[in-house]
């Protein structure tokens, strides 16, 4: 009956706003994009708006008394707290990211830093095409807080502000106020106590371990107890769940709400930065051959490329002298001067030279 209790759960987390929330109502000012027609997102994807996402593992281990997807049900739980009270558009839940430390222990993912960084800033440029600046990213995790960050600093200079959950510092005076334990980081008293308030049939107190390790070296957890490097923790819980209570989860997590419409609301009156997409020497007409050119011209903020025969298409950009389209990239160069001379064109495999003749 526990596990279908549990199963039951996870559905009503994920899946309570899907008919019940498309339209703003007195219990959400938010609005769940994945409810809504692509007319009615038209109206809602503004300059202005804040969108929201919320990333948290689906498949990462959390010690022998918590489901890998306690990281997601944190994530889906916050969000649905915060649809309650800011007014904001929510995008689908991101359940992979970067969670190298956890990989030994089955069933645990990640991806790698670099895939995680370019799924956000891909994600996030595909609301720029609207017109949408200001994003807020929920964030379940420690170790995604270096892609966040430097999606963060990439997209500021394309006219962005991106603001992510630290986990270390939201709520950090009440963790502080409930902590008993001599130390911990990952489904420990703190994270334990989170999942007794929000989702208590999903975790099983008696498997709750205090597991403090053995540091070998900084790095990832191992459960092989003659590992030279890296913490040796049995049971991938670093802390002491044992401790945990409802009643210390519940303090957490209502602070945690707190902290976080609050910053989101700071995302939406912040001042946006000057966007810096690209030298503007860039616009003009590059030869790769005889009679065959291709033409880089400026549309709003964004720069578009067209061939002969090839639909023009806009490049999203991934640097000052670097911009990638389905299938394609074009990397400028310049001389001593700063100049722009040539462009490498690539389609499919293919490298294309260009010079710039106009």
């Amino acid at each position: 009956m526990k596990n279908l209790f549990y199963i039951f759960l996870i559905i009503v987390l994920t899946g309570a706003s899907v008919y019940t929330q498309t339209k703003k109502s007195a219990k959400t000012k938010a609005v769940f994009l994945e409810n809504i027609s692509w007319t009615e997102a038209e109206k809602v994807l503004k300059p202005e708006t804040v969108v929201v996402i919320a990333l948290g593992a689906q498949a990462k281990e959390p010690g022998p008394h918590l489901p890998l997807a306690a990281d997601f049900i944190q994530a889906e739980y916050i969000k649905n707290r915060i649809a309650e009270r800011s007014d904001v558009v929510i995008a689908p839940t991101i359940n992979y990211g970067y969670y190298p430390a956890f990989t030994e222990y089955q069933g645990s993912t990640t991806l790698r830093l670099s895939v995680t960084r370019e799924m956000i800033m891909d994600v996030c440029r595909s609301f720029m095409r609207f017109g949408v600046r200001r994003f807020y990213i929920i964030n379940i995790g420690i170790s995604t807080k270096v892609p966040l960050e430097q999606a963060a600093n990439l997209l500021k200079a394309e006219g962005v502000i991106l603001q992510y959950t630290d986990l270390d510092k939201t709520a950090e005076s009440v963790v502080k106020e409930v902590k008993k334990e001599e130390k911990g980081t990952h489904a420990d008293e703190i994270e334990t106590s989170i999942m007794l308030y929000i989702a208590p049939a999903s975790v099983d107190m008696k498997k709750a371990p205090k597991d403090y390790g053995v540091q070998k070296t900084v790095g990832a957890f191992t459960r092989n107890p003659q590992a030279t490097r890296g913490i040796y923790v049995p049971t991938g819980v670093f802390g002491n769940a044992t401790l945990a209570t409802r009643e210390k989860g519940k303090k957490i997590v209502e602070a945690m709400v707190g902290d976080i419409a609050k910053q989101i609301e700071d995302v939406r009156l912040g001042e946006l930065p000057e966007a810096e997409l690209f030298d503007e020497n860039i616009i003009g007409q590059y030869e790769i051959a005889p009679n065959d050119m291709i033409t880089i011209a400026r549309e709003d903020n964004f720069l578009t490329a067209e061939r002969k025969g090839i639909p023009k298409a806009t490049m999203l950009p991934l640097g000052k002298y670097k911009f990638g389209v389905f299938r394609a990239e074009a990397t400028f160069f310049t001389n001593a001067q700063g100049k722009i001379t040539h462009m490498i064109f690539s389609l499919s495999g293919q490298d294309f030279l260009g010079r710039k003749i106009k």
